[in-house]
């Protein structure tokens, strides 16, 4: 008897406990954080390309190499006027008028060398801007592709269990959705190896620090020109092309006034190549500011024909969301029609990009 009433005892504190925690696990279950109640990951700060150029400026080995020679060539100038004086024979003051020349030309040089790297600073930055830009919407595009291609994996699965589809074709299907879900590594792995190489630029010292970049690049069609003569005025003010042209003038002055000791020879040869180099590169500038017109109207024509397709694209998502409300369609076939007009915009994004890239380059030929 006493047995039974010790069983009977622990039924009821069974229940007991039992109704404790009916009692005390919604509480507990309210009270716990949640995933969607924790605190969102803060946004990564915003980065302009102003801000970028400035950083990337302070970094900058060439333009402090242009300070450093600048201030060099400041400091010898007086030691050569004092050597001027000093020279006692015709070749001396010849050879000092040449060393003076030529100081003259390159500190001339590199003072209009310095606006010119900082243009190449900033179109370095914008560059890098679109890279990484470019790979975090190929990351996105994937990320939307991923989530059609587990829809469809789900409804396989179902299939799958209810013996509509065999082992071997499920395998199959596991096996190639196993396989791009895997290949978003190499996705991400691109945005950080793009965040590096543009660290590094900055001179930040934590290179996988990340931004919200904000590249403000609007397609704006450049201004129809007359070819040959914008080739024309373009090399004839080029800074590298003038630079050029003073390196010709100082081996023009010493072949033709420091003709001693057999330097004639010598010389000449150092006008004639300087020449040449000169002759090269107008040519070669001639040619790049044409193809890059060129690549720029193949943009222009590439642009307008997503513009067509994107309009298409929009057309068939609104007729086909009113065919997933009467049942005519599945929602599956109306997110790829969805995914291919995000494919279709971040092309263009792109392509915006890269075409204010090739505009800029274009209005500043010496970029190119």
């Amino acid at each position: 008897m006493k047995r039974l009433v010790n069983v009977t005892n622990l039924l009821k504190n069974k229940c007991f406990y039992k109704n404790i925690l009916f009692c005390f696990v919604p509480f507990i279950l309210i009270c716990r954080p949640s995933a969607a109640s924790a605190a969102p990951a803060p946004a990564p700060e915003a980065l302009t390309v102003r801000q970028a150029v400035g950083l990337a400026m302070q970094r900058s080995g060439e333009i402090r190499t242009i300070n450093e020679n600048i201030s060099l060539a400041d400091r010898d100038r007086p030691a050569l006027w004092q050597s001027m004086e000093a020279a006692i024979t015709g070749e001396q003051m010849i050879d000092v008028a040449a060393a003076l020349m030529q100081t003259d030309m390159q500190r001339a040089s590199l003072e209009s060398s310095a606006p010119l790297q900082r243009r190449m600073i900033e179109l370095s930055v914008i560059r890098y801007f679109d890279a990484v830009l470019s790979v975090e919407r190929e990351l996105s595009l994937y990320d939307i592709k991923m989530d059609m291609t587990r829809k469809k994996y789900e409804i396989s699965q179902t299939m799958h269990q209810l013996g509509h589809m065999d082992d071997g074709a499920f395998k199959a299907e596991t096996l190639d959705f196993e396989r791009e879900a895997a290949g978003r590594n190499a996705k991400e792995n691109a945005v950080d190896n793009a965040y590096r190489v543009l660290n590094r630029l900055l001179g930040v010292f934590d290179i996988e620090k990340r931004y919200t970049l904000i590249l403000d690049a609007e397609y704006r069609p450049v201004k129809e020109r007359h070819l040959p003569g914008y080739v024309r005025d373009s090399v004839r003010n080029s800074i590298r092309i003038k630079n050029k042209e003073n390196e010709l003038k100082a081996a023009a002055f010493n072949m033709n006034n420091n003709r001693g000791a057999g330097r004639f020879a010598e010389n000449e040869a150092v006008y004639i190549q300087t020449e040449r180099a000169l002759s090269d590169m107008k040519d070669e500038m001639d040619l790049k500011i044409r193809a890059c017109y060129n690549d720029l109207k193949t943009l222009e024509a590439t642009y307008g024909a997503y513009e067509v397709e994107l309009t298409k694209i929009n057309a068939q998502i609104t007729v086909s969301e009113t065919l997933v409300e009467l049942g005519k369609i599945t929602q599956l076939e109306l997110d790829a029609l969805i995914c291919q007009a995000k494919a279709v915009e971040y092309a263009m994004a792109d392509l915006v990009n890269d075409y204010f890239v090739r505009a800029m380059q274009f209005d500043f030929p010496d970029l190119l």
